[in-house]
């Protein structure tokens, strides 16, 4: 079962315009930018939302928050989160379902990259400035 998200794409008519400058360019500008440094921003954010459960945790168990839970796909213009192998439960609490059957879903994963967005916006608009100063 994979999950619909939506992201906010408002305010990026300025990377547009700039990405106009160097058509050229700005593929691979973005490209790095986004393996540089947006992948691991997303990660971030992604991470200081993963659930934690106190239980758990008071048995010594480790958990996936802060433990390298998930990794980057870069694909071109585009990066994919998912989390490794071990950790493939957290689906179930971010979707609301399997063992988490009549729960809420906590759409940590979308909260996350939701709240990235600003910040790898703007990792963009400075990679393609970059280009275009140079």
């Amino acid at each position: 079962m994979a999950a619909n998200w939506s992201v906010d794409l408002t305010g990026m008519d300025g990377l547009l315009k700039k990405i106009e400058q160097i058509p050229d360019k700005s593929e691979s500008a973005i490209n790095e930018a986004l393996k540089s440094e947006s992948g691991k921003t997303a990660l971030e954010q992604i991470d200081k939302r993963t659930p934690v459960s106190k239980g758990q945790l008071r048995r010594g168990h480790k958990h996936a928050r802060g433990a390298d839970a998930y990794k980057v796909i870069y694909g071109n213009l585009s990066f994919k989160i998912r989390p490794k192998a071990k950790y493939e439960y957290l689906k179930y609490p971010d979707l609301g379902i399997g063992t988490s059957a009549k729960k809420s879903a906590q759409e940590f994963l979308n909260q996350g990259l939701n709240r990235s967005v600003p910040k790898i916006h703007q990792q963009l608009l400075d990679a393609v400035e970059k280009i275009i100063m140079k």
